[in-house]
């Protein structure tokens, strides 16, 4: 895996804005009153993009590689796991449609975070040749 060399203090805002966004999929998957919207599948969109961002983003923000796998792989349990508690929340019903979807966007977060990973270093490497 490429090299990241990121700041302390940016990699603590990007792990802080990682695990927001993990609560925040965690909560609007949980809530009996909140939903995607369902017309015309825009929901597995969501799905989709909701994990794929969450798989891609350690990438680009994670220096260790064992812990943007480790994050990157947690994805998987986590949509399974809300997927079937959403049984258990009223108003709300397990899909194996919009765990599908969870599947392939963190098979396409997966797939891009390398990318991410080399846009972050560009980024990076940019800003330090302005600074420098």
């Amino acid at each position: 895996m490429i090299p990241l060399s990121i700041s302390p203090s940016l990699r603590r805002v990007g792990a802080w804005l990682w695990l927001g966004l993990v609560v925040l999929v965690i909560f609007g998957s949980l809530s009996p009153r909140f939903g995607p919207p369902g017309a015309m599948h825009a929901d597995k969109l969501l799905h989709a993009l909701a994990y794929g961002i969450l798989t891609g983003m350690p990438f680009a923000g994670f220096c260790r590689e064992r812990t943007v796998i480790v994050a990157a792989a947690l994805m998987l349990p986590m949509g399974f796991g809300l997927e079937l508690a959403q049984d258990f929340v009223p108003t709300r019903m397990a899909d194996a449609a919009d765990a599908l979807a969870n599947v392939i966007g963190v098979a396409i977060g997966a797939a891009l975070g390398p990318w991410w990973r080399h846009l972050a270093n560009l980024w990076l490497t940019a800003r330090d040749n302005r600074a420098g």
